[in-house]
């Protein structure tokens, strides 16, 4: 327990002093969000806070490897995979920040980041069925896995549009992972998540709104390919368990807001990688409740589907139905009350010069 609330206080501490240095760099050299198209953000703000996500979460690791009880002699294997993947993620997502990158370059170290953890063994081999007999994919495994991991990089890098979101976001889901990991045993997957909540909630303290600083594509990059390769190892091992619903649940938000972009993008044809304000959050605003009020209403459906996924594992099989069915009641009326749904299917877009 003394090495966990160590590990916990290092990362927390070295991603909460980096961002104040960060901020300053940033504003020296003017890196950061100074109102694009699709921002909602009228005045300057620092980016790269992101990086300092980055070495709180790795630091807090190194030290966390003197506590080798928390991690199995397999992720100890295969977690360089992690680093040397983390790292390429790093360095697209500086580039992207301070120069910009394209979908395509931001695809390609995303595609090769999935290749170099695939390599070290994190792999979806196997997609578990608790109704009946698991689902081999063989030689399909690795074009799955790649699209699991690139998508939900950028899942939650799309969500990242307002002060708070991406980075409230995802220390909900590592709060998630944390009890669901604990439960099933997987001390790796415990430890991991909980790393990665100690960083982002250091840096949701200057992220929050009015914020100091934005994480930018490095953060939000680097924190959506952690989460994918905790998932893989946590959750897409166990056959014939209902815990293959688990990450696709906690990631209701970003998944949901991904697909439906993609789908409204493409039927209002538009190109499905320009940005526009048709977002979950967006809809939110729009309905006049207030930007924290917006931001706490998405961590609030992000711990419903996160409740949802724990009941998963706690409940028996008899149970996996009615909440598989509760989950898609409750985003059914959430799109349809944000009046999300009128854009699904539409063929024109509304924005066609999105600001």
């Amino acid at each position: 327990m003394n090495g966990i609330i160590f590990t916990f206080i290092i990362s927390f501490a070295v991603t909460f002093i980096l961002i104040p240095f960060i901020i300053k760099v940033a504003g020296k050299f003017r890196i950061g969000d100074i109102t694009t198209k699709h921002s909602i953000h009228k005045n300057y703000v620092p980016t790269l806070g992101g990086v300092a996500i980055f070495f709180g979460f790795f630091i807090g690791f190194f030290f966390a490897k003197f506590f080798s009880s928390y991690f199995n002699e397999n992720f100890l294997n295969h977690s360089l995979g992690i680093v040397i993947g983390s790292l390429l993620i790093l360095f697209e997502g500086i580039y992207d920040d301070i120069r910009g990158a394209n979908y395509i370059k931001k695809f390609g170290f995303q595609i090769t980041a999935s290749l170099i953890v695939i390599y070290f063994g994190y792999r979806i081999d196997v997609i578990a069925n608790p109704f009946g007999e698991d689902l081999s994919l063989g030689i399909f495994s690795i074009p799955v896995t790649i699209l699991w991991i690139s998508g939900i990089t950028n899942a939650i890098n799309l969500i990242d549009g307002l002060d708070g979101l991406a980075a409230g976001v995802g220390a909900i889901i590592s709060m998630t992972f944390i009890v669901i990991t604990y439960k099933l045993g997987d001390f790796s997957g415990s430890m991991l998540s909980l790393l990665l909540l100690s960083s982002t909630l250091a840096f949701l303290w200057y992220n929050f709104n009015p914020a100091k600083v934005f994480m930018g594509d490095v953060g939000s990059q680097f924190v959506g390919f952690i989460i994918a390769c905790i998932s893989i190892d946590s959750f897409f091992k166990l056959p014939g368990s209902a815990t293959v619903f688990i990450p696709i649940i906690t990631l209701g938000i970003p998944i949901i807001d991904t697909v439906f972009s993609f789908i409204r993008r493409i039927a209002s044809g538009m190109h499905p990688f320009m940005g526009d304000k048709e977002h979950i959050h967006h809809y939110l605003l729009n309905m006049n409740i207030g930007y924290k009020n917006t931001v706490l209403c998405i961590y609030g459906a992000t711990l419903f589907f996160g409740i949802a996924s724990f009941m998963l594992v706690v409940l028996s099989a008899n149970y996996i139905l009615p909440i598989l069915s509760g989950v898609c009641v409750f985003i059914f009326i959430g799109l349809f009350k944000i009046g999300y749904h009128k854009q699904l299917f539409s063929l024109k877009n509304k924005n066609k010069n999105p600001s």
